[in-house]
């Protein structure tokens, strides 16, 4: 998308200040309760590509398209960088650098542009310009650039919207006798005649099949299911799956299939497009929505536009940009989710409360902030697709706070049950003691036994730090010192002990600021230390148990 900013003024739900959509990006989320003005976009966008080719026939004055049957004309304010424009108008770069940002209000209706004030060129300015048209007094020149440009507007829209799909949420698969009328809009209609033609391509269009095979594989990624198999028979009655050995009509799968049909064939046949999507998460399991957006976001070409009402896309912030569309009353808004304020807000607005939600699918409980910073980096070696505050989160209890929590929902004590916070929770404890036949103590020994549906992890080393090997301590040792030293680091030895004697850190003064040193230091083989590549893989394996990966 090389519009940076997109806004809607006097279009339906948005009044004479309209909306601005700031930082587009390759996946846009649209999030709010039912009618405040979320569709409105994406048939905005809708029915500037039906009419990119004439804008002037638009009917942004009928009734239904008017905000309260205003008589002003929509609009829509673009801010796009000079980068951009300059590939239709490259004067520009004259008087202005390729990084600035210009905002431009255009009606399309009389095929007009209007231009902020950065516009307003000083007469030095318009002086390097005018040797470009004709002999135009410097008076005239600024309305002659404001007409060329113009031109580079409608070139950028062209651009971002002609090639424009838009799913709505409602879709069902089936055979039509005619074809559809608005080759825009994907529905669900002609699709086993469009897939039967990609299965079966003429002598000359092979690349058609590499389509269908494109669309069996998305939706095989989706389900998790290597071996499943799209076919449509002859007849074009319907689409079979073979699926857990099992060979039926696509009916027979549930609509959440049919849902993935539709949007895989469409994300497939339609590439490097414009798609505006109604609800994706109608009919899917909230696994399948985590699946369907990671999927369009990494593994296909296309910008979306998405409404929902789902807050399982909230999950990624990181990766997709999160809009909250509210209505006053009066007219719609549009902020985007850029703090924890907002997103709460969204919460609010779809109907959750606090006690609806996991804040995280699963919970890593240790002993304090240093402990995160290991367990974090040897989690992200085995397993970089794993994410914290997404698929867990990780929590301090304190040492000794330790004999003040439990386990277990059963226990009688007056204790903190931990898996009240979180049902999903793996505790890791340091075994403490000067030697490996010191005696795990009561407290620990305790909540290892309550432990039954997560993992207590009790260290085979003395703490946490003694699975830093001693290939990665002598490594940050030598670039802390600049000197190549023989350390000793045993399973039972203190680590703050160790580098204190070699570099005269006070390791225990500031931990995490010196375990975000030594981090960087561990590579993979410096897992195969005592228990710790086991220990970790195990975690990965409960925690994508928890979250539905496959």
């Amino acid at each position: 998308m090389i519009i940076t900013s997109l806004g809607i003024i006097n279009y339906k739900s948005f009044d004479d200040q309209g909306i601005i959509i700031d930082n587009l990006g390759k996946t846009n989320l649209f999030i709010g309760k039912n009618n405040s003005g979320k569709s409105n976009i994406l048939t905005f966008l809708k029915l500037l590509s039906q009419n990119i080719k004439d804008l002037k026939k638009m009917p942004l004055q009928t009734i239904e398209n008017q905000y309260r049957r205003s008589a002003e004309t929509a609009k829509l304010k673009l801010i796009v960088s000079v980068a951009n424009l300059s590939r239709y108008y490259g004067t520009l770069t004259d008087v202005f650098t390729p990084e600035t940002l210009l905002c431009i209000s255009f009606d399309p209706k009389g095929n007009s542009v209007g231009i902020g004030d950065q516009f307003n060129l000083s007469k030095s300015q318009l002086l390097r310009l005018q040797t470009q048209y004709s002999d135009a007094p410097p008076e005239k020149l600024q309305e002659i650039i404001k007409d060329t440009l113009l031109q580079s507007v409608i070139g950028i829209l062209k651009e971002s919207f002609e090639n424009l799909i838009y799913i709505p949420h409602f879709r069902e698969i089936h055979e039509d006798s005619k074809e559809a009328v608005d080759e825009k809009n994907i529905n669900g209609q002609n699709i086993i005649s469009a897939l039967f033609k990609m299965q079966n391509p003429k002598v000359g269009s092979e690349n058609e099949r590499q389509t269908f095979d494109e669309i069996q594989e998305f939706i095989r990624k989706l389900i998790g299911d290597p071996n499943l198999k799209v076919e449509v028979p002859h007849d074009k009655e319907t689409i079979l799956i073979e699926m857990q050995g099992n060979r039926l009509p696509l009916q027979s799968f549930g609509t959440g299939i049919h849902e993935l049909v539709i949007l895989c064939s469409a994300l497939a046949i339609y590439k490097n497009y414009t798609v505006c999507i109604e609800e994706p998460e109608l009919h899917l399991h909230p696994d399948l929505q985590r699946k369907f957006l990671k999927f369009i976001h990494d593994k296909t070409h296309n910008t979306y536009f998405i409404t929902t009402h789902s807050n399982i896309f909230l999950d990624f912030d990181k990766n997709v940009n999160i809009y909250h569309v509210t209505h006053n009353g009066k007219a719609s808004g549009v902020v985007k989710a850029s703090t924890e304020a907002v997103t709460y807000d969204i919460l609010d607005d779809l109907g959750y409360k606090a006690s609806d939600l996991l804040q995280a699918n699963s919970i890593l409980w240790v002993e304090g902030p240093s402990d995160r910073v290991f367990l974090n980096k040897w989690i992200s070696i085995l397993d970089p697709d794993l994410l914290e505050g997404v698929h867990y989160s990780v929590m301090f209890y304190g040492g000794r706070l330790l004999a003040h929590v439990t386990m277990s929902n059963d226990n009688e004590d007056n204790l903190i049950k931990l898996l009240r916070i979180n049902r999903n929770s793996i505790i890791i404890i340091d075994r403490d003691g000067l030697s490996d036949t010191a005696i795990i103590n009561d407290t620990k020994t305790r909540i290892e036994n309550e432990t039954t549906r997560g993992i207590c992890w009790i260290t085979r080393g003395r703490e946490i730090e003694n699975y830093i090997s001693t290939s990665t301590l002598s490594r940050y040792v030598e670039r802390k010192t600049g000197k190549s030293l023989s350390l000793i680091f045993k399973r039972n030895m203190k680590i703050g002990n160790v580098l204190n004697h070699a570099t005269n850190i006070e390791y225990d003064r500031n931990k995490v600021k010196y375990a975000k040193e030594i981090v960087a230091y561990i590579d993979p083989n410096d897992l195969d230390i005592l228990d710790l590549r086991e220990r970790v893989q195990s975690i990965i394996l409960k925690v994508k148990e928890w979250n539905n990966i496959g």
